[in-house]
């Protein structure tokens, strides 16, 4: 939901060779991956329609099991950790967040995706 981080690590994952598309809101997102099948999805939990955790279970029913889902949010306390990862979120991350961190989390849960020269659909 804060477009300076959403923007900012769009921007640090296409220099890193990754290509990106940047929704400020879960029905925009939802509406934006009616067209494509996105590799990874970085949510945010607190959105201004509905949560990240709820954005989570649509995209995981809509684009299967291969979606890997990561939060970077404000929210860093055990309840919303539970809430995401019962919405089939593979990792979690506290704002601020190391642009590294990020791309490391990625090559981790897609090894075979990070390396791939057309890059990487976020």
């Amino acid at each position: 939901d804060d477009v300076d981080i959403a923007c900012t690590i769009a921007d640090g994952l296409e220099l890193a060779g990754y290509q990106t598309y940047v929704a400020h809101d879960a029905f925009s997102a939802l509406r934006l991956t009616e067209g494509f099948a996105p590799d990874v999805a970085l949510l945010d939990i607190g959105l201004p329609d509905i949560d990240g955790c709820e954005l989570a279970a649509r995209l995981r029913e809509r684009h299967g099991k291969d979606l890997v889902m990561m939060c970077v949010t404000a929210y860093g306390d055990d309840a919303h950790r539970a809430k995401a990862a019962a919405a089939g979120v593979q990792a979690y991350f506290v704002k601020p967040v190391p642009l590294r961190t990020l791309r490391a989390a990625i090559a981790k849960l897609l090894p075979d995706a990070a390396h791939d020269d057309a890059g990487l659909q976020m």
